[in-house]
């Protein structure tokens, strides 16, 4: 008998997924992707999300500035010989506006 086990497609990467497939066809078992928010189908109550302005640190907890982590990004952009950086991880988003690093911000 085949065994299902669902996944959110939108929570585990392709590289992830696949590593996954293969795993579990040894034991005759197969992923298949939710097409649902699982936790949204089943937390009805559900509380909406709170939205607070972002505190920004003072230097003694953050180690620098702002302007002094754009400075420096922008040296190492130019050294590097590239015209940007996709910033896409909350501890970049965090390091680049001088928020201390286990600062968690919810984004979307």
């Amino acid at each position: 008998m085949e065994a299902a086990i669902g996944i959110d497609p939108w929570c585990v990467s392709v590289d992830t997924a696949q590593r996954w497939q293969l795993t579990f066809a040894k034991k005759q078992q197969k992923l298949v992707q939710t097409e649902t928010n699982l936790v949204d189908e089943v937390w009805k109550s559900r509380p909406p999300a709170e939205i607070n302005p972002v505190v920004v640190h003072p230097i003694e907890f953050t180690g620098c500035s702002v302007a002094q982590k754009l400075k420096d990004l922008r040296a190492k952009l130019k050294n590097e010989k590239t015209r940007g950086i996709v910033v896409t991880t909350l501890d970049e988003v965090s390091l680049y506006h001088s928020f201390p690093d286990n600062l968690l911000v919810q984004t979307y």
